[in-house]
């Protein structure tokens, strides 16, 4: 333990940095607390409040004491829990260069007593963080990093934080607390930052030196998209930036539009089958299940016709793609929609709560908005539901119990199973067996 000064009165200070002669109050409730060094295989230092203000120079004193050879214990440390939550008076250029640290800890909230009074003022403060990132100290900070923990018994051992912010940059840093400040995000929850869009008291070294901003708006795009394990996730990575969400949603739409037969698409193809059936007078000869699907083509999606020498596909305008899984896309509401609007027990069905899953499943899997467009076309209502759910804020959080769940899937099955036997039997009566 290095402890503060016990003596009356105050104690004398030079100040390493700049020789001048100040002193240190020994009473001073942040000042004149205690300092924790523990040693292992790894060392870590525990500054406390330390620092060095206009009038209280505790971080100098402490750097005066161990400048006596006498003394056994060194300032050097692997680990820093830096002093006052990161204040601009605690981490001076002279103290980082006496204990050289491989890393450090900063413990403070992304909205802390300072924020209001002055932005640069805030914990961490932006001269502690430039300093740390001239010297290659990674950084963690627990209002993005959350709480560490470090095995000091474990040679080489790094703090391990338990979220999943990966970067430990402290230029990120600097540029990450204005922009979630700024956004209202949490910073746990970001994993790229927009090559644009931050507030203008951000400081410009770190925008410059931030590896976490990405170069362009399509590399933004792809990196919330490979980040992020949810359409949740991706929403609040892309909603401060408004082109970039626009851009990727427009992307989905048209990958919609081109490959799930719409309202639209199954009218002209009815329209194009009876004109054709019309014309060929060939009505009769087609099969039965054939004329089913013709007579039901908000069920069934259309088909392509049937006849020889009937319209090709092409003539036919937006025939439908994968006709077993085209009618649900077309014509259910979006799972988290129905959730919303308290219809979702009543409107249920497992092929709604499948596209859900296959929207947020297609997000977690996926690295381009092409590649997430591929993994929607997977499951019919995917592009639905992920075209609802990037607009509407915790759109699939909401009533999602494993029990819950599993009430409706049997519902459900019931009600499919009453369904289909129904069904079976029309169809017997109508054909006469």
């Amino acid at each position: 333990m290095l402890a503060p000064p016990d003596a009356d009165g105050s104690v004398d200070v030079t100040r390493p940095e700049t020789g001048a002669n100040v002193n240190f109050r020994a009473k001073q409730p942040n000042e004149n607390g205690a300092v924790y060094k523990l040693e292992s295989e790894r060392s870590a230092l525990f500054m406390g409040d330390i620092q060095d203000d206009s009038h209280h120079h505790a971080e100098s004193w402490l750097m005066q004491q161990h400048d006596n050879p006498e003394n056994d214990v060194t300032l050097h440390t692997d680990i820093l829990l830096a002093g006052h939550h990161g204040s601009t008076h605690a981490t001076s250029e002279e103290f980082l260069d006496r204990v050289d640290p491989e890393a450090a800890i900063i413990s403070s909230g992304l909205d802390n007593t300072y924020t209001s009074e002055n932005q640069h003022d805030a914990h961490p403060h932006d001269a502690t963080l430039k300093r740390l990132h001239e010297r290659d100290v990674d950084v963690y900070w627990t209002a993005g990093h959350g709480t560490t923990r470090t095995d000091l018994d474990s040679d080489g051992a790094r703090p391990e934080p338990t979220t999943d912010l990966e970067t430990t940059d402290a230029a990120d840093l600097a540029a990450l607390k204005y922009y979630c400040r700024e956004h209202e995000i949490d910073p746990k929850t970001v994993g790229v930052l927009p090559p644009d869009n931050f507030p203008e008291e951000t400081p410009a070294w770190a925008i410059d030196a931030a590896p976490m901003i990405a170069d362009t708006q399509e590399q933004f795009i792809d990196e919330g998209i490979e980040n992020a394990a949810s359409v949740e996730d991706l929403r609040q990575t892309l909603d401060p930036t408004p082109d970039a969400h626009d851009q990727l949603r427009e992307a989905v739409q048209a990958d919609r539009e081109a490959y799930v037969t719409t309202k639209a698409d199954v009218t002209r193809n009815k329209e194009a089958y009876f004109e054709a059936v019309e014309r060929e007078q060939a009505y009769e000869r087609l099969p039965l299940h054939t004329r089913l699907r013709a007579n039901l083509p908000t069920r069934f999606g259309g088909i392509e016709h049937p006849l020889t020498d009937g319209p090709s596909s092409d003539e036919m305008d937006a025939l439908p793609r994968n006709i077993e899984d085209v009618p649900k896309a077309v014509r259910n509401d979006p799972a988290a929609k129905l959730r919303a609007e308290g219809d979702f027990v009543d409107n249920w069905s497992r092929s709604l709560l499948r596209a859900e899953t296959a929207a947020d499943t297609a997000v977690d899997d996926a690295h381009t908005p092409q590649e997430l467009c591929r993994h929607l076309r997977d499951t019919s209502g995917a592009h639905q539901d992920f075209l609802y759910a990037i607009d509407t804020p915790d759109a699939h959080e909401q009533n999602k119990s494993e029990k819950g769940i599993d009430d409706l899937l049997e519902r459900t099955n019931q009600r499919e199973r009453t369904e289909e036997q129904t069904h079976t039997h029309d169809q017997d009566a109508s054909l006469g067996l």
